[in-house]
């Protein structure tokens, strides 16, 4: 959360070059951390992606921890849209989207995932879609009484709103994240 990419890249190397045997569920969670501060580090799309395949193709770990899971799912199709391969994103995010009924995973991992999806859409100018992903986000924030991305997701109401030439709107929604971030 604090983006120290460094740190994160230095812990993880030398985690995974420990000669130790390591669960399924650390080690998955060791490439996926890999794969990001990788990318963030060194911008090698490939190399970074392959690490987050790898990652999320450890077996059988969906049926033990759906959010590590769905994480990955979200840091693929975050990569896909950070490299401007927006229709890729999309794809990474629908045909995960069945992972999002599992009653295990956290408001906060859906809250992001939908927000990843609308905000992708929004790229597109799928506005009807990106609207409606980013109001199940919202309404995840109202439901559960929290903060998190809610700035982020009044902030893409207001750029969506702002593409479609409501300006009045797009203020209002600017004005109401301005609100949140300073809190």
């Amino acid at each position: 959360r604090l983006r120290d990419f460094k740190a994160l890249n230095y812990i993880v190397t030398s985690e995974l070059k420990k000669n130790e045997v390591i669960h399924d569920l650390d080690m998955q969670y060791l490439l996926w951390h890999k794969g990001i501060s990788d990318y963030s580090l060194n911008k090698d799309f490939d190399y970074a992606l392959n690490t987050l395949l790898q990652a999320w193709d450890i077996k059988d770990i969906a049926k033990i921890e759906p959010n590590q899971q769905l994480s990955i799912a979200n840091s693929i199709a975050m990569l896909y849209f950070d490299a401007k391969m927006y229709e890729q994103s999309l794809h990474s995010y629908s045909k995960n989207l069945q992972l999002l009924e599992d009653e295990r995973v956290t408001p906060q991992v859906k809250i992001k995932f939908y927000y990843g999806y609308a905000r992708t859409f929004s790229y597109i100018k799928n506005y009807t879609d990106a609207i409606s992903y980013a109001k199940k986000a919202f309404d995840l924030c109202i439901n559960y009484e929290t903060l998190y991305l809610l700035a982020d997701i009044l902030f893409l109401f207001g750029r969506i709103s702002y593409l479609q030439k409501n300006y009045l709107l797009s203020e209002q929604y600017l004005n109401y994240s301005k609100t949140i971030c300073l809190l």
